[in-house]
């Protein structure tokens, strides 16, 4: 779960190390995903079982990523990741995910609550 600490842990800054090299390069991501598209095969067992559990289109999902043009990389915002934990506590609370549960407030006002600045396009 993230930590609201100034810094991530090792295991949340190379989720944000996978992300951005999704975003620095859309296309070169399914490459460094799947080894071998013939046969459903990535480059780990877990991707592998997942891309065959929720039966993915290889093609598709190659055409998908090629479609999206590179975007500047991320950087680790504390009250983001106060405002994503809350919010996976929220979901562990009520055996529920979803985007905003109940009477949560949205994503925008629980986020700007705990110090991020609101961004255009921010929901």
């Amino acid at each position: 779960m993230p930590t609201s600490s100034q810094t991530p842990t090792a295991f949340e800054q190379q989720m944000l190390d996978y992300i951005n090299r999704a975003r620095l390069d859309p296309s070169g991501e399914f490459d460094a995903l799947i080894a071998d598209a013939a046969s459903g095969t990535a480059v780990q067992a877990n991707i592998t079982s997942a891309l065959r559990y929720f039966g993915v289109d290889l093609a598709l999902f190659r055409d998908q990523l090629a479609a999206h043009d590179p975007v500047a990389p991320l950087a680790w915002n504390r009250a983001l990741a106060a405002a994503a934990g809350a919010h996976s506590q929220v979901m562990i609370d009520t055996r529920t995910q979803g985007h905003q549960i109940g009477d949560e407030p949205s994503s925008r006002r629980c986020a700007v609550a705990r110090g991020a600045r609101a961004a255009a396009g921010f929901a």
